[in-house]
């Protein structure tokens, strides 16, 4: 699902291609706070995905999350 503020599978892609560099596996990792949108948008791309959720409305999905971006480094090393 695209949008103005999160790019299709697509772009994702792309990106991603254009990276074209030794990098660690956190580069693929995306981040974001809708389940729907960052974490399956995400995996559509290949990527791995965390979800911040700050309130534990979204413990029944199944992936990584975290409550704060002070969470987040564990977490994305975790996802892989």
């Amino acid at each position: 699902m695209a949008s103005p503020s999160n790019p299709g599978r697509l772009a994702r892609a792309e990106a991603l291609a254009r990276l074209d560099f030794e990098r660690p596996d956190f580069v693929r990792s995306h981040v974001g706070d809708v389940f729907k949108v960052d974490v399956l948008g995400a995996r559509a791309a290949g990527m791995r995905a965390v979800l911040i959720d700050p309130h534990d409305f979204h413990a029944d999905k199944p992936c990584p999350r975290v409550k704060s971006l002070i969470e987040l480094s564990p977490a994305v090393f975790a996802a892989a």
